[in-house]
């Protein structure tokens, strides 16, 4: 968003497990750039690094773009087991750290399925972090946010 700290994260020739960050807030904020990041190191989520990254550069929203439109109570894609009553999970638009955490536990294993990490989620609610969950092959949407518009996403903070 306008007016927070930008970034752009830049690999340099080092050992594998060591990354620079060179901040370039001017040019990014004259460009009105934002920050994309990613994992580099096993045993690492993508959203651990990116809280990191917030906070080492003073960034106070991380968007997490994912395949799901919200956070749920339960994955919305898997299915009852037979003969229980389908009920449709329930969706959130807004959510604050506590509750979130109560959702996807305290641990982290590679390849856990939640929308924000366990050991991020507390990470970035000690930091007081806010984290947009939405759908990532949703465009518009992601325009919309941006624009400050109506959107579709869960608000964690």
């Amino acid at each position: 968003r306008p007016g927070a700290p930008a970034l752009r994260v830049r690999p340099r020739q080092q050992r594998a497990d060591q990354h620079h960050l060179q901040r370039d807030d001017e040019q990014c904020r004259e460009r009105n750039h934002s920050s994309t990041s990613c994992g580099w190191k096993p045993g690492r989520s993508t959203d651990y690094v990116a809280t990191l990254i917030a906070q080492e550069y003073g960034v106070k929203t991380i968007i997490n773009l994912s395949n799901i439109d919200y956070v749920y109570d339960r994955d919305p894609k898997k299915n009852l087991p037979a003969g229980r009553q389908a009920k449709k999970p329930k969706k959130f638009e807004r959510l604050d750290w506590k509750s979130f955490r109560k959702i996807v536990g305290d641990k982290w294993d590679p390849g856990l399925n939640t929308p924000f990490d366990p050991v991020a989620s507390k990470k970035s609610e000690e930091l007081g972090l806010e984290v947009i969950i939405m759908n990532g092959g949703d465009l518009k949407n992601l325009k919309n946010y941006f624009s400050r518009g109506e959107f579709k996403g869960t608000i964690i903070n």
